[in-house]
């Protein structure tokens, strides 16, 4: 009876806006209960002392009685506590009692950083709603959850941490430090640069190369890859300060068996005159793969039946793909969406038609997983090929509608785009389809069957970096308004790549290898004919190797 009679005259005293006062179990209201346990803060990490939020509301902290919202600030730091990324006032409605918001949702996109966890005043919290007190006048209030639900204030701080999984970038210093530059996209190089000081001792550089960072590393030797071209500059060419990374891992597939998942590592050693090591640069990774990367959308993988849509973003370790349609707003994150109807078979045929998992018509052409094109948001889903100009490379895919029948189709495209021509702003992979000249082939398909598509990509001159990428023209309505176009055309089995595809049923896929000891100049193009005989069956083809 006293504690009724409590909150009915701390209600009227907060909706008067005359107190601040306690409530039943905890301290002074827009205060944290710090006896609160953090077990699940210790098991991940000690949090950093909350930076000050210099740019946050200074509004006097108010209870939510009669608002149809509250508000509190967001702020992103790194290890160290420094503040990354733009900070954000938020809010959260009153529309209903418990109504709450995961923190994750809060989380930035950055390639660069890994998200950790988020606290506030110190506490580590997973999710924040809307609470309510009754008595004479009721009002809302925000709480958070650590190991339990606890008040806190309004126009509070959330602070979202993440790791820095950057490699750092070179800081030359005067003492002659070499660091490595990324020129990839333009001319395919990793290039040495010294610092002024040191550079008239340097005779010439020398290239290392490793499957991992801290792996063993080998001397890059000279080789001529193709026609003219090398994969290490000539000791006369600049004394030998870059690698073509594109070249060189094309000599590499060539003459080992590699991991298509495997990206190398280089080092450059700067000698003088007399072969001693003056310095020796820090290890840098290619950033792109020489083949497309999971094709089948394995991985993230689900495991339960809440996860047969999943709607990630593109910071997801292992997705590798990304897109131009992030998702805004209430769909923050939500960027990239994967279905595995074998966690929820009912599901997957009441919203996809994907009845059966193990029936290839309408299930899944390979693995468990598939993806939608678009999720929240109209754009292109795309990855960035490492690709040597003049190779030819094969591509493959599987589209199928998710609503549409007879008639009724989904339709989408593939382009692929030298990433250069990208960042200088022609044609952008916008999914606007004003870039026809990269067009490589379209696909219409309605929900009854998986359509395969496949072919070559002769790639272009100069072009070391390929974006390849689908977009949506329009859903099963046959609407292309970018709303639509966020339902359907699903994808699977996706390939793009230097060596054959996986043969197709009924079909075969046969290599030639040739390989030249020294060098000849023929007189002209010459031609190999080769006859396969099964039984009754034979088939022949004749293959041209080209003078260069």
């Amino acid at each position: 009876m006293k504690h009724k009679l409590y909150n009915r005259l701390l209600s009227l005293a907060l909706a008067l806006g005359l107190v601040v006062g306690m409530l039943p179990g905890m301290t002074f209201a827009g205060a944290v209960d710090t006896t609160a346990p953090q077990s699940q803060a210790e098991q991940i990490a000690e949090p950093t002392e909350e930076p000050e939020a210099n740019d946050a509301p200074q509004a006097e902290p108010r209870v939510g009685w009669g608002d149809s919202e509250g508000t509190f600030y967001v702020q992103h730091v790194d290890e160290n506590g420094n503040q990354i990324g733009q900070p954000s006032t938020e809010t959260i409605e009153y529309n209903r009692y418990n109504n709450s918001t995961s923190v994750d949702s809060y989380v930035e996109t950055n390639s660069n950083y890994e998200y950790q966890y988020a606290t506030i005043d110190g506490n580590q919290v997973t999710q924040i709603r809307v609470s309510r007190e009754s008595g004479l006048i009721g009002y809302y209030y925000l709480e958070y959850y650590s190991d339990k639900w606890y008040e806190v204030r309004e126009n509070f701080t959330l602070t979202l941490h993440y790791r820095n999984t950057a490699e750092p970038e070179p800081t030359p210093d005067p003492s002659g430090d070499l660091w490595i530059e990324d020129d990839i996209i333009d001319t395919g190089r990793f290039v040495a640069h010294i610092e002024e000081a040191s550079a008239e001792q340097v005779d010439h550089y020398v290239w290392y190369r490793s499957e991992s960072k801290n792996g063993n590393y080998t001397e890059v030797a000279r080789v001529k890859v193709t026609g003219d071209e090398y994969n290490v500059a000539a000791a006369a060419d600049n004394k030998g300060n870059w690698v073509n990374v594109a070249y060189d891992r094309l000599y590499q597939e060539n003459n080992n068996e590699l991991d298509t998942t495997m990206r190398y590592w280089y080092k450059v050693a700067a000698v003088d005159a007399a072969g001693n090591t003056i310095a020796t640069s820090e290890a840098e990774m290619v950033p792109y793969y020489f083949a497309l990367q999971n094709g089948s959308f394995e991985v993230p993988q689900g495991s339960g039946s809440d996860d047969m849509m999943q709607q990630i973003p593109v910071s997801t370790n292992g997705l590798i793909w990304k897109t131009t349609g992030l998702g805004t707003g209430s769909h923050r994150n939500q960027d990239i969406e994967i279905l595995n109807p074998f966690l929820n078979s009912r599901a997957a045929w009441d919203n996809y038609y994907l009845d059966d998992a193990y029936n290839t018509t309408t299930g899944v052409p390979d693995g468990n997983q598939v993806a939608e094109l678009n999720c929240e948001a109209w754009g292109a889903l795309y990855q960035d090929v490492l690709t040597v100009p003049l190779s030819t490379l094969n591509w493959q895919y599987y589209h199928r509608g998710r609503f549409g029948t007879n008639n009724r189709m989904d339709e989408m495209q593939l382009l692929i785009e030298n990433v250069k021509d990208i960042e200088a702003g022609f044609d952008p992979a916008h999914g606007d389809q004003s870039g026809q000249s990269y067009f490589v082939d379209s696909s219409t398909a309605n929900r009854s069957k998986w359509e395969y598509n496949s072919g070559s990509y002769e790639v272009p001159a100069s072009q070391f970096v390929s974006r390849f990428y689908f977009t949506s023209v329009s859903s099963y309505n046959g609407t292309t308004d970018a709303a639509n176009s966020t339902v359907g055309n699903l994808l699977d089995d996706v390939a793009f790549t230097t060596h054959p595809l996986d043969p197709t049923p009924d079909k075969g896929t046969l290599t030639v290898t040739k390989r030249v000891e020294g060098f000849e100049t023929i007189p002209a193009d010459y031609e190999v004919k080769i006859t396969i005989r099964n039984g009754d069956y034979t088939a022949s083809d004749t293959l041209t190797a080209y003078e260069f």
